[in-house]
């Protein structure tokens, strides 16, 4: 199992790296405006793949050893083709795609949601260095593209779109390949309608949980859209306060590489009580890395954001402090949820994540009225703190862990050091 952590780790911190790129290369190059442009864009498609999961999403990692992959695709594909247009309609018609073409959109949104379903898949047949390998190509491409059309030509954001576009066609495709090569695609299996009822039954309750976490993440840009005025300037808020969302969300790299490994590895365990101790000793490694990396954040001068990021961006540094408590819960929370999911008893993450959503109703608009982007920090953190505290509720009541079962022990730094000595 370290060896697939440190594998996705290596991955996480390479798409990491490319993020920062891609994040200078559009503060420098487009301004803030821009990068808000391409943070309500990016969010929009999360939303569309969100949609799309009904039939599986996340939980295909704990159906993906149960049932057959060619009956998961062919279903998946039916909803996808009649969800995502659905959605594009709405989002249209609510005024909410205003950056790109409808049409464009609804054809990456389509693309990106067949890629997430083969991700999902892989990573629940524990391939999870094609798994990585494509996520990496997912970025490296937009980067690359930028990069080498600043030598000719200036970047703007639909050139940004473009090559996003490019980047999941070819990720797409090698997806595909690598599903296809593991599957019979010529017969199917004998259980689809049992499959179909699997397969929304938990993509339904899973979704529903994370469109609400989506919102408790995102909500804020559609509020800073609709509450700023002009458009130009609400772009150039979101684009700030995007940035230091990235920046913030940086810190999350290890935890989710640990995660996305506890996931696929939780959900072939059968029995709980294994699943849990792995679990509970995975979180404390994840809250300690975490609290680390946000110290070292904290002292780096404000002038170097400014002189990475440019001028338009001397707030980014003040909103991660303000970010900084609820990055800290996530640690501590995104291991329950990945254990909930890993043992397929997602109703906790839906609770939690629905419980946060209500929360980030109640504060977001009066906080972001009030004090725009630093209300919108400050809501954040209370959101993710408040979700912490209900998810370890939760999982206090079902399998009667305690707060001090949560603090790192001698016995905590032994395993930690036999893993990495046997590299498993």
């Amino acid at each position: 199992m370290l060896v697939k952590v440190i594998h996705t780790l290596g991955s996480r911190v390479l798409i990491a790296v490319l993020n920062l790129v891609l994040l200078v290369l559009t503060t420098n190059l487009m301004g803030a405006e821009s990068r808000g442009q391409i943070s309500l864009f990016i969010l929009n498609l999360s939303l569309a793949t969100l949609i799309s999961g009904f039939a599986g999403g996340p939980s295909l990692v704990y159906l993906a050893p149960r049932v057959k992959t060619v009956s998961i695709l062919l279903i998946n594909t039916i909803w996808t083709l009649v969800s995502v247009p659905s959605l594009v309609i709405l989002l249209y018609q609510l005024g909410l795609i205003t950056t790109t073409s409808t049409a464009v959109f609804l054809g990456i949104a389509i693309i990106e949601s067949f890629l997430a379903t083969n991700l999902m898949l892989l990573l629940g047949k524990e391939q999870v260095h094609r798994h990585n390998l494509l996520q990496v190509i997912k970025v490296i491409i937009p980067v690359a593209g930028l990069v080498a059309v600043n030598f000719y030509l200036p970047i703007t954001f639909e050139t940004f779109v473009w090559f996003y576009a490019f980047s999941i066609i070819i990720t797409f495709i090698l997806s595909l390949f690598y599903l296809i090569r593991d599957t019979n695609i010529k017969s199917f299996s004998p259980g689809l309608v049992e499959t179909v009822k699997l397969a929304f039954n938990f993509g339904i309750i899973n979704q529903l949980g994370n469109v609400a976490q989506l919102m408790n993440y995102r909500l804020s840009y559609y509020l800073l859209e609709l509450l700023i005025s002009p458009p130009q300037l609400a772009f150039v808020r979101i684009g700030i306060f995007s940035a230091s969302m990235q920046i913030s969300e940086s810190l999350w790299h290890f935890t989710r590489s640990v995660n996305t490994v506890q996931h696929a590895t939780v959900s072939n365990i059968t029995d709980r009580h294994a699943a849990l101790m792995l679990s509970i000793k995975l979180l404390k490694l994840n809250y300690l890395v975490t609290g680390a990396g946000i110290l070292v954040i904290w002292m780096i001068p404000n002038d170097f954001f400014i002189w990475t990021l440019g001028d338009e961006f001397i707030d980014v540094k003040s909103h991660f402090l303000l970010l900084a408590p609820g990055i800290f819960a996530l640690a501590f929370s995104g291991a329950i949820n990945h254990f909930f999911a890993g043992i397929g008893d997602l109703k906790y993450n839906t609770r939690t994540s629905i419980f946060g959503f209500l929360l980030a109703i109640l504060l977001y608009y009066p906080s972001i009225k009030l004090f725009e982007t630093e209300g919108a920090a400050i809501c954040t953190s209370i959101v993710y703190l408040f979700q912490a505290v209900w998810q370890f509720k939760q999982l206090k009541n079902s399998d009667h862990v305690m707060l001090n079962d949560l603090t790192i022990k001698s016995g905590d730094i032994s395993w930690l050091k036999s893993k990495f000595s046997r590299g498993s």
